[in-house]
């Protein structure tokens, strides 16, 4: 008789669990659609802690850390988000593409400019973002050669070999360093 009583508590804890997670999901999403961005990811966080395991909160999280460009925190909500549920990969694979192709191309336009510091730190966030690419990669590396540091240079050319072993590129680049 006991075990009978304790199935609907355990069973109403868990809905009422699951609708506080819901409310803040549904107050982030009304801060990010007012670009009030600090707020969402309150909300998230707070909707997280009630279920951890919430696909669409953690990829909302990630959605509004892109909009502060904390790039670092929102690929780690989105890799969660597709952890939890495949509902969001599509989206997330958009998005990581997008901002990979911002990061990428700041970083070329800041070492055309020969700011190497500046451009290193938006082909380290692509690489993050997209770590399977190679040719940002050869971008850190070149930029590392650049400010005369060779052992870098050598890592990251060294590492975009791995992910592309053909490159003629990263041949010659890695020819040229010895």
């Amino acid at each position: 008789m006991r075990k009978s009583r304790s199935i609907p508590i355990i069973i109403g804890v868990l809905i009422l669990a699951l609708g506080c997670a819901n409310k803040y999901v549904t107050s982030g999403k009304i801060a990010m659609s007012g670009k009030n961005y600090e707020k969402a990811i309150g909300d998230f966080n707070k909707a997280l802690v009630t279920d951890s395991t919430n696909a669409e909160a953690h990829f909302l999280l990630g959605e509004a850390y892109k909009r502060q460009g904390q790039y670092v925190a929102m690929n780690e909500h989105y890799s969660a988000a597709s952890r939890f549920s495949p509902k969001y990969n599509e989206q997330i694979k958009s998005s990581r593409d997008t901002v990979w192709s911002e990061l990428y191309l700041r970083g070329i336009e800041k070492a055309k400019a020969n700011n190497y510091e500046e451009a290193l730190k938006d082909f380290q966030q692509a690489i993050a973002i997209q770590p399977q690419l190679p040719q940002t990669r050869i971008n850190a590396g070149v930029s590392w050669q650049n400010l005369n540091n060779p052992d870098s240079a050598l890592y990251y050319y060294q590492s975009g070999h791995n992910l592309d072993p053909n490159s003629a590129e990263i041949l010659v680049r890695l020819g040229n360093l010895y």
